[in-house]
C-alpha cells in the first residue's frame, strides 16, 4: 500500500463509524479524514463505506479493512506509546518560514527558543515565495496580507504590521515627499513581493527610485549607506543606529501579520512552544 495514512483513516473510520470520530482518534481535521478515505477508494476502484446521514457504514470491503488491520492497529498503539516521549518533548527539526524583511525581528526570538530547548534544530527559511508547510515544506509560518484560507491550516493574527519610512541620520526631512525629492527611495529591482513594493511602484516617481536591491535583505544597509529612502517595519526600524524615521506610516502601509501551523502538528509540543514564543514578536 502506497499510502499508509489513507488506510489507517479508513480503519478508524470504519471502527468509529463517523469521520468526527476517526478525526478525533487520529488528531487532524475532520476533513482530513474524509478526503483520505475519497482517494483511497478512488485509487482502489472499491467503495469502502456508505454515507448515511449518522455517518459511514463499512461495506464488505470495509469490514474487510477492518477485520485486516486489527492487528497492525494493535502494533501502531504500541509504536505511538514508545514515541509519545518524542511528541511531547520540544526537541528535533524545526523549519520556521517568514519574509526576509522579518530576519532582524525573528533572530534574537529564535536564539533564545534555541537556548532554551537544546535539542532543537531550527532552519528560517526567509523568501517571499510562500511555503506550503501542507507539503512539509515547514512547520510554521509568518505570512502578511490577507488571511490564509487552506481548510487545514490553522491560522492565528498576530495584528498589523506597522512600516514607516526611514533615511540615514541626520536627515532633516519633514515628510516622505521632500525626502524622496532630496535622496530617493530605495526600489525593488523587479517585480517581487516585497514589502510594500507595490506602493512605492504607484506612488513614487520613477525618477525618483534612484536606488533598487534584489532582495529584503538589502534595503538596511541600502538605508544606512545613505542610498534613500526605505520602507521597513517599525519593529526592525525604530531604535535602530544611525536610521530615523521621516514620515508617519501611512495607513495602508500595515498588512495583517499572521501565525500558520497545520492542523495535524500544531498541537505538538514542539509546535505550541514555538507558536507561543512567537505570539510575543509584535508589540
Amino acid at each position: 500500500m502506497q499510502n499508509w495514512d489513507e488506510l489507517k483513516t479508513a480503519f478508524y473510520v470504519a471502527k468509529h463509524g463517523t469521520a468526527s470520530g476517526a478525526a478525533a482518534a487520529l488528531g487532524v481535521h475532520h476533513a482530513t479524514v474524509i478526503r483520505q478515505v475519497d482517494a483511497l477508494e478512488a485509487r482502489l476502484g472499491v467503495k469502502l463505506f456508505q454515507r448515511h446521514g449518522r455517518g459511514f457504514a463499512p461495506t464488505e470491503a470495509g469490514l474487510d479493512v477492518l477485520d485486516s488491520i486489527g492487528d497492525v492497529d494493535a502494533k501502531v498503539a504500541q509504536l505511538e506509546t514508545r514515541l509519545k516521549t518524542r511528541t511531547d518533548s520540544v526537541d528535533g527539526d524545526l523549519v520556521v518560514t517568514a519574509l526576509p524583511i522579518l530576519s532582524p525581528l525573528l533572530m534574537p526570538i529564535l536564539a533564545q527558543f534555541q537556548a532554551d530547548h537544546p535539542g532543537v534544530r531550527i532552519t528560517l527559511r526567509s523568501e517571499t515565495r510562500v511555503q506550503q508547510i501542507e507539503r512539509g515544506d515547514a512547520h510554521v509560518a509568518l505570512r502578511a496580507g490577507r488571511k490564509p484560507d487552506m481548510e487545514d491550516y490553522v491560522v492565528q493574527s498576530l495584528g498589523k504590521l506597522q512600516f514607516a519610512a526611514y533615511a540615514k541620520a541626520p536627515h532633516g526631512f519633514e515628510n516622505l515627499d521632500q525626502a524622496s525629492a532630496q535622496v530617493g527611495v530605495i526600489g525593488f529591482a523587479d517585480t517581487s513581493p516585497g514589502p510594500n513594493n507595490g506602493w512605492i511602484e504607484t506612488h513614487v516617481p520613477a525618477d525618483r527610485i534612484r536606488f533598487r536591491v534584489a532582495t529584503e535583505f538589502d534595503l538596511l544597509p541600502a538605508a544606512l549607506a545613505g542610498l534613500g529612502v526605505v520602507i521597513l517595519p517599525r519593529v526592525v526600524a525604530d531604535g535602530t543606529p544611525g536610521l530615523h524615521p521621516v514620515d508617519a506610516p501611512a495607513a495602508d502601509w500595515a498588512p495583517d501579520l499572521w501565525l500558520v501551523t497545520h492542523v495535524d502538528l500544531h498541537r505538538t509540543a514542539k509546535i505550541k512552544a514555538i507558536t507561543e514564543r512567537l505570539k510575543t514578536m509584535l508589540p
